[in-house]
């Protein structure tokens, strides 16, 4: 897996391309912690999942992770193109239902940068 990382708005985008299974999800855990450790306020996250072809449970249970990691903060992280194209997508819908979730980046950028 690569991740892409890009800032808009005072919003970290994470843009994963490729499997979340066990070595996939280190990569994009590791660029998750290192914009919080970077973080002196709240953090503001987005990640991007359009280029994600399959979510292994070692992925959801990092996520989870993740987003309490954020909240501890008093941080926000959001989720977009989360769909049918995610081999299993009933689960990753009923991991990510606890994240914010928005129909474009536009959305999700406005919404996160208040």
């Amino acid at each position: 897996m690569k991740v892409n990382v890009d800032r808009k708005n005072g919003v970290t985008v994470l843009r994963p391309h490729g499997k979340m299974d066990d070595g996939g999800t280190s990569v994009l855990e590791q660029s998750i912690y290192k914009t919080l450790s970077y973080s002196d306020n709240a953090p503001k996250m987005l990640i991007d999942f359009d280029d994600v072809a399959r979510v292994r449970n070692t992925g959801l249970m990092m996520l989870k992770q993740a987003l309490m990691a954020i909240k501890r903060k008093g941080g926000r992280i959001g989720v977009i193109n989360v769909g049918s194209h995610v081999k299993n997508p009933i689960v990753i819908i009923n991991v990510v239902r606890d994240f914010e979730r928005f129909g474009s980046e536009k959305e999700a950028l406005s919404a996160l940068a208040s």
